[in-house]
């Protein structure tokens, strides 16, 4: 680059600067900048970058998408990065405090991973990142179809599919964590076992399809006569079994004998007419949860045997070698 320069005399001279570097630097910057458009344009996540005060400095279009935000409320306001943070608290009841997590996050020197439910109910995921010399880079990632088959995954992996109630390995999964609980903090816990009577009976007579409706039936009055604290299972063929947390003898044996009432005041009909069901009930009760719960569940089956030996239609809590019947 050439530059006249006027001399003190008067007379002027001619300067000449090679600034090809510069043009050199210049030119890579530019490439760099070109790379990253592309790059933000092309990601299928939404990103964003926050300088060292938290200012939106770099984003792309997919950010509010992925979001639910508006973009143009968003870009338009006079600190787009806090606008942000506090359209995505909007919904808190303590919008200060949600932004006040979201800025403490963005400061954090560590890398974080988080999911998000939106307000919409739509999932999504962010990867948080620390910028070296000062700032934060997350990356959002829409997860809801993901999220929802991993949560129909898991409703197949424990939920029996003709009682929709929990199927054998999750009552008993679940059981365990009660029991361990109860006989942590020494407190009672009540294990009932419940036998259709006559099952065989009815699939023989009804046909199987009569046979599936009863056990539907029968699951849907027993979770309606429990509390939302119990835990109902389908664990056998025609037996099903309901854990009662913290309940003693007495309120053990009372749950079980309006299981029992609800299922025969069951209206049921069928090609062939009216049909009746009944319900035999093993109850025990680990006072402090003593013993195992292979122990309990032995105890209830024991009951329950009495209870089918006694005539069935009937409730038996075990006590030992002189069973209580009703």
């Amino acid at each position: 680059m050439l530059a006249e320069q006027r001399l003190p005399d008067g007379s002027t001279t001619t300067i000449s600067t090679d600034i090809s570097l510069r043009k050199q630097a210049e030119q890579a910057l530019a490439e760099k900048h070109d790379v990253l458009e592309t790059a933000l344009t092309a990601i299928p996540d939404g990103v964003q970058v926050l300088d060292k005060d938290l200012n939106l400095v770099a984003w792309n279009d997919r950010l509010f998408e992925v979001l639910e935000l508006d973009g143009a409320d968003i870009l338009g306001a006079e600190n787009p990065g806090e606008a942000m943070r506090r359209d995505l608290s909007k919904n808190n009841e303590d919008v200060t405090a949600a932004v006040a997590a979201q800025e403490a996050i963005a400061r954090t020197t560590d890398p974080v991973r988080y999911e998000q439910q939106l307000a919409s109910g739509k999932w999504m995921e962010c990867r948080g990142h620390p910028i070296a010399s000062g700032g934060y880079l997350a990356v959002y990632r829409d997860i809801d179809e993901s999220k929802r088959l991993h949560e129909r995954l898991e409703h197949l992996a424990t939920t029996d599919a003709l009682t929709e109630i929990a199927n054998r390995r999750s009552f008993f999964e679940r059981t365990e964590a009660e029991f361990d609980r109860a006989k942590r903090y020494g407190r009672n816990i009540s294990l009932l076992m419940i036998d259709v009577d006559h099952f065989k009976a009815i699939n023989d007579k009804h046909g199987h399809g009569v046979g599936d409706d009863v056990l539907r039936e029968i699951a849907g009055a027993c979770q309606d006569a429990l509390r939302d604290s119990d835990i109902l299972g389908r664990v056998g063929g025609e037996e099903f079994a309901a854990l009662l947390p913290e309940a003693n003898a007495e309120m053990a044996h009372m749950v079980a004998d309006r299981l029992r009432c609800a299922v025969l005041d069951l209206a049921m009909t069928t090609e062939a007419g009216s049909l009746s069901v009944t319900v035999s009930i093993g109850v025990t009760t680990a006072a402090k949860a003593r013993g195992d719960l292979a122990s309990i569940m032995a105890e209830a089956d024991s009951a329950l045997y009495q209870a089918k030996e006694s005539g069935r239609n009937k409730v038996v809590h075990f006590t030992g070698s002189d069973m209580a019947r009703h």
